[in-house]
C-alpha cells in the first residue's frame, strides 16, 4: 500500500498559492521534520533538471498525515 491516499493538479488559486502546481496527500505514515525537509530537497532537485524555476513547497501536517505541495508550471505538449 503506497503511503498517500491523493494526489491533484492545482489548476489555479487555491488554498496554498496563487498560481498552478500539485498537492499530495500523506497516510498512514508520520511526516516528521526530516521526512518533509527530504521530500523539499526532492522537489528542488526534480525542478532543477526540469528547468523549471524555483517556487513555493509548502507542507502541512495535519491529524492524517501531511498535505505536500508545491508550484509548478503547466506544460501541454501535443
Amino acid at each position: 500500500m503506497l503511503p498517500f491516499e491523493a494526489s491533484r493538479r492545482l489548476i489555479g488559486p487555491n488554498l496554498f498559492f496563487a498560481g498552478c502546481g500539485a498537492q499530495l496527500e500523506t497516510c498512514g505514515i508520520t511526516a516528521d521534520e526530516s521526512l518533509i525537509a527530504a521530500w523539499a530537497e526532492r522537489v528542488r532537485r526534480a525542478r532543477t533538471r526540469l528547468g523549471w524555476d524555483a517556487g513555493a513547497v509548502i507542507a502541512r501536517q495535519h491529524a492524517k498525515g501531511a498535505s505536500l505541495v508545491l508550484s509548478a508550471p503547466v506544460v501541454v505538449e501535443f
